[in-house]
């Protein structure tokens, strides 16, 4: 397939207009009023967390039994996915999703954050939100490539591959560059601690293959998984208009339609579960637009196409 926005240029791509989705939004509740019915939080979204959450505890308690083969095996091919649904679930309680209180929704992310590794939660309330009001801001929106990772990438097969590998590693250096406030220091030590204290849990229980077993299903989701197309499907710039895309393969089944990326950015207060319903109630704003298929797959042409390089971004405030 050829992509039309797909350049030999390193440098990020100047933003001729302003973000687009609050236009579109604001487009969609003017013609189709009835999706304000799809707004709102969904309670029944925690039950479907502490699921997640057991699930991934009850496989890290029983992995000590396996060969270490099998519990990187188990680790990748579910252990990345249960991680990538509870990350999900955190991001919708960023949003407000769950609860109507923003009290209980954090306390819903916390849990959530149980069936990951990292302590994921304040970091990602703090950069997340930003993303959505400042996309493409250099500054403000870590989504975006550092200038030294476009730079040290480039347009090399290996390097991409080696950017998607250690991609876990790399992402934190991004917050080094944001011109955002820092999150607050007793937030980011209650997660800490509350994630150190729960990791301290299962190794009692479980040993270090507990351990092990949790760190490798963040880091494999976060590496050279087909998950992690999410970080190149979302706003890697392919197609002239368009700066945000979603996918629609049957991945969706797996991460709770985190593949919805563009009706989440024009409604990002409605569910994940009602996300499909957006798109149906107002398709005129999203047929004929550049969407994706397979995640495999678009890993495979970003890593050996060599017109893929990460400074296919849009940016606003500052270009390189």
């Amino acid at each position: 397939m050829m992509y039309s926005a797909l350049t030999e240029v390193d440098a990020f791509l100047a933003a001729v207009d302003a973000e687009p989705h609050t236009k579109r939004a604001r487009a969609i509740l003017r013609q189709h009023p009835e999706v304000k019915r799809l707004l709102g939080p969904s309670a029944w979204t925690m039950l479907l967390t502490v699921t997640l959450v057991a699930a991934q505890v009850t496989i890290a308690l029983w992995i000590h039994r396996a060969p270490w083969w099998l519990l990187a095996l188990i680790a990748y091919t579910i252990g990345a996915v249960i991680n990538c649904a509870v990350l999900n679930m955190i991001h919708e309680a960023c949003h407000n999703l769950i609860f109507r209180s923003t009290k209980w929704n954090r306390f819903a992310a916390y849990v959530a954050n149980l069936g990951a590794f990292s302590p994921y939660v304040e970091t990602f309330y703090h950069y997340h939100l930003p993303h959505h009001r400042y996309l493409g801001n250099y500054d403000r929106d870590m989504t975006m490539a550092s200038d030294w990772e476009a730079r040290w990438v480039g347009r090399s097969i290996l390097r991409k591959a080696l950017w998607f590998l250690f991609f876990p590693m790399i992402y934190p250096f991004r917050v080094a560059r944001s011109n955002l406030r820092k999150p607050a220091r007793h937030r980011l030590l209650l997660n800490f601690g509350i994630q150190l204290t729960w990791l301290c849990l299962l190794f009692y229980l479980g040993g270090w293959p507990a351990i092990a077993y949790m760190m490798l299903s963040f880091y494999f989701h976060f590496g050279l998984h087909p998950l992690n197309a999410i970080a190149l499907q979302e706003h890697f710039f392919v197609q002239h208009g368009e700066e945000s895309y979603s996918y629609y393969g049957i991945g969706n089944w797996i991460t709770f339609n985190a593949g919805y990326h563009v009706e989440h950015h024009d409604m990002p207060f409605i569910p994940w579960f009602r996300l499909p319903a957006l798109k149906r109630a107002a398709p005129e704003f999203y047929r004929g637009r550049h969407s994706y298929q397979s995640w495999t797959g678009l890993i495979l042409r970003f890593v050996f196409d060599r017109r893929w390089s990460l400074w296919a971004r849009v940016a606003r405030s500052r270009v390189n």
